[in-house]
């Protein structure tokens, strides 16, 4: 499905650029990654994993806030 399909369908909302929450997901996705270093370095290898995900996925969203 196209962006443009979704915000038809009210699936997506457009929203105004807002500058703290962007910068408030690039700093969550920052703490999920030292939060995985830490765990790896702890032997806890899946939750390192999991919060490596998160943070890939997290880091990405202020992106989408900018996508006019």
């Amino acid at each position: 499905m196209e962006i443009k399909e979704l915000l038809r369908k009210k699936y997506l909302n457009k929203i105004p650029v807002d500058k703290k929450l962007i910068e408030k997901e690039l700093k969550e996705a920052k703490y999920d990654l030292e939060r995985a270093k830490i765990s790896m370095e702890q032997g806890d290898l899946k939750w390192a994993i999991l919060k490596l995900i998160m943070q890939c996925f997290i880091q990405q969203e202020p992106y989408f806030f900018l996508w006019d």
